[in-house]
């Protein structure tokens, strides 16, 4: 299984490096954890998962680009909200990033929890196997879902509480 959690979206944030860099010691890397992120880890480890959080935080070739020490921080925001991780990537394009990992694995991630929709829908065409959760948040209510032939791969759900919820429904139809 895949999950990314998020906790804010650099698409949000101000485009000028400068200001984005201002922004390094704000709330980003001091907020809660999303609601029922924990428990949505968790159900991924009990049913033999593993959780790799991908984020666009900051870069492969440059993870500081927004934030200085941006790594460190979001590691150690992790570690506090007791999100339970196999590995923490910053890079700038998710899909090409959860293929290395799957070659890296030898496996296919299954489930893959997301806020972007653009990023949601790349997921999906990219791979035919993948659900994707896809978090409704006002920014990402795109009629152009509807449209898609791999929305049923594409569940909207209301919170990480409801993803674990689907997670565990979906686990349930494999085993």
């Amino acid at each position: 299984s895949f999950v990314s959690v998020i906790a804010a979206r650099s698409y949000d944030l101000p485009s000028d490096e400068e200001a984005l860099r201002a922004l390094g010691d704000s709330s980003l890397f001091f907020e809660p954890a999303y609601f029922g992120a924990r428990n949505l880890c968790n159900v991924v480890y009990k049913t033999g998962g593993i959780v790799q959080v991908v984020s666009t935080r900051g870069f492969d070739d440059n993870p500081d680009i927004f934030y200085e020490d941006t790594y460190k921080k979001t590691k150690k925001w992790l570690d506090e909200n007791e999100l339970k991780h196999e590995r923490l990537v910053l890079t700038e394009n998710k899909v090409e990033q959860m293929r290395r990992l799957e070659e890296e694995f030898r496996t296919r991630f299954g489930v893959a929890v997301n806020d972007n929709l653009e990023e949601s829908i790349a997921m999906a065409e990219a791979m035919p196997y993948l659900t994707v959760l896809l978090l409704n948040r006002v920014y990402n209510r795109d009629e152009k879902l509807r449209e898609l032939k791999n929305l049923r791969r594409i569940i909207r759900v209301h919170n990480l509480e409801h993803a674990r919820h689907i997670l565990a429904d979906i686990t349930r139809k494999f085993n």
